[in-house]
């Protein structure tokens, strides 16, 4: 992952809400780089127990990390459509 090039944290949302993206959170709740601004998942559930508010679903991506300014999409699922297109883990948002 990069960093900003202003030095800013960055605006990360989480595809997945199972185990796997549990400890993918955590990793980057420890990252002081990072501020994750919620999370998008196939069957509609968060991490509440992370903080975490659940944004959408996995199809409402594009439409949430638009909304909500998102530096990259981290794809913490590796069952999702979008995981199965994209070889890259953290995808960085070009507008």
């Amino acid at each position: 992952m990069t960093d900003r090039a202003d030095g800013a944290t960055l605006r990360v949302l989480l595809v997945g809400a199972g185990g796997h993206a549990r400890v993918c959170l955590e990793a980057l709740l420890d990252d002081p780089r990072h501020d994750v601004i919620g999370a998008v998942s196939g069957d509609g559930t968060a991490l509440a127990e992370f903080g975490i508010r659940l944004l959408g679903m996995d199809a409402d991506v594009d439409q949430v990390a638009r909304t909500f300014a998102v530096d990259q999409v981290f794809v913490a699922m590796a069952t999702t459509p979008l995981a199965r297109r994209s070889p890259t883990v953290a995808m960085p948002m070009v507008w």
